[in-house]
């Protein structure tokens, strides 16, 4: 086999995330240009200018930016099952076909569950990757733990599992 026979690129698309991330934003910038440029500090005990600065880089600058690219690359190739996120803060999964023993699609809660969307690792040394959504393909390895990779095409990328792997 050469070249993948699955590929997906998932962007973190939850409105709610974005809203939230806006919001931040815009207070960031608002606290930013009125303490900087106009000179009105905010609140009683107002931060130090450079503290300010900082909090508008990091977070009416850096977070939106770093939401705005962030993808989650999903690939199934001639080495096996291959998970990451584009900015490399999280770690690479790479699962060879010989350690897969199954492949199912489920349906799970990342709030409830997980803590979440993104990278997670549960007490038992599990892991979930997902952008969004509460589909996912649940990868059972051959030392007993679960990888947990949200989809946007559950049934594709299962499929692609099993004919590749056989």
């Amino acid at each position: 086999m050469t070249g993948a026979v699955y590929s997906e690129c998932q962007a973190f698309a939850l409105p709610w995330i974005w809203v939230l991330v806006i919001a931040l934003a815009a207070f960031a910038w608002w606290v930013g240009v009125r303490q900087i440029f106009l000179g009105r500090p905010v609140g009683s005990r107002p931060g130090p200018d450079g503290l300010i600065v900082g909090f508008w880089i990091v977070i009416g600058v850096l977070l939106p930016l770093f939401l705005a690219t962030s993808v989650m690359l999903t690939t199934v190739d001639a080495e096996g099952l291959k998970v990451r996120v584009a900015h490399g803060l999280f770690p690479r999964i790479c699962i060879p076909f010989d350690e897969i023993v199954s492949v199912e699609v489920a349906t799970y809660q990342p709030l409830l569950q997980w803590g979440g969307w993104g990278f997670r690792r549960s007490a038992a040394g599990d892991l979930a990757y997902s952008v969004g959504g509460r589909e996912v393909v649940r990868v059972e390895t051959k030392e007993g733990r679960f990888l947990l990779v949200g989809t946007r095409d559950p049934e594709a990328l299962r499929l692609a599992l099993e004919v590749a792997g056989h």
